[in-house]
């Protein structure tokens, strides 16, 4: 059992709150949270605090674009920062802590462009994922959905990547960038892309300057996480191992709703707008500070 007093969480029985084992315990101790990961409030340090501390194993569950890598006009121009990368290799390389990166670009391109060795990455939402081992799962498509997504892509190029637009091909799945598109044309623009692809059944979904096409199929990024955590650990993984996961666009809610109650979730943004997370961080920055407040209280006994 724990208790907090004074700010600091104090071990009440023999065995340690710990993350990760009997070597390593967790030294969780209040602090201006605002300052170290600028969350809009200190008491969500406190909810961490209290929610980890019960926890063997840190599963930590990230996002890219928005979260580890600020937004870019063009997606291949995205850069891990090299603050964020070495906090995440210091972070990976710790016994209790599970390091997912979970994105809808293609998962070879996520790897690519994260490229820290011993962890998961899962592509297109969570459609083909790669474990530390290098064993793989890749989700079920039929192939007349696959031969719809190619048609779709191909029509969707031709007709709409234009002003500005481009199109990225993920396989089953493809985004429509519109970033640098001309805010007077953006919204017939969005329009005629949303129309093609629901007119054969797939589904659109709003992003950031960005419409995404996604096959019909009974999976995202939430199932994703449990079949990850059920993989690495075992189905009922939540009483030994604290999930928290952080991302910023709409895809990333499917995890933040499947993860309630089991996981805390941040939300990357800066609006008041609704969200399933339990937290919100206003920018990528404090995506970093919240990664170094974890490692820094995840500390040797």
């Amino acid at each position: 059992m724990v208790k907090m007093t004074a700010g600091k969480l104090i071990s009440m029985d023999n065995e340690k709150s710990i993350l990760g084992g009997p070597d390593l315990a967790v030294s969780l101790q209040r602090q201006d949270y605002a300052a170290t990961a600028g969350l809009q409030q200190p008491d969500y340090a406190i909810g961490l605090q209290q929610f980890l501390t019960t926890k063997k194993t840190l599963a930590l569950l990230l996002d890219f674009d928005g979260t580890l890598s600020p937004l870019v006009s063009r997606p291949e121009d995205a850069v891990l920062p090299a603050a964020t990368r070495q906090v995440l290799e210091r972070l990976a390389a710790l016994p209790q802590v599970f390091l997912a990166i979970i994105s809808g670009r293609q998962v070879e391109n996520v790897r690519e462009k994260v490229n820290i060795r011993g962890i998961t990455y899962a592509g297109s939402h969570g459609l083909d994922i790669i474990f530390p081992d290098s064993t793989r799962y890749e989700h079920p498509i039929p192939e007349t959905i696959m031969d719809k997504a190619r048609h779709l892509l191909v029509k969707v190029q031709n007709q709409c990547e234009r002003d500005g637009a481009t199109v990225e091909d993920k396989g089953a799945v493809f985004t429509f960038h519109y970033r640098n598109v001309a805010r007077d044309k953006q919204d017939s623009l969005v329009s005629e892309v949303i129309s093609i692809i629901e007119s054969v059944g797939f589904k659109a979904g709003r992003a950031h300057a960005a419409i995404e096409s996604k096959p019909p199929l009974y999976w995202d990024k939430g199932k994703a996480c449990h079949l990850i955590l059920e993989k690495m650990f075992t189905p009922d993984w939540c009483k030994s191992v604290g999930s928290v996961y952080v991302g910023d666009d709409v895809t990333d809610e499917d995890a933040m709703r499947a993860l309630k109650g089991r996981g805390f979730s941040f939300k990357v943004t800066n609006n008041a707008a609704s969200t399933h997370a339990d937290a919100k961080l206003p920018s990528v920055d404090s995506v970093t500070g919240l990664l170094n407040w974890l490692e820094k209280n995840l500390t040797p006994a």
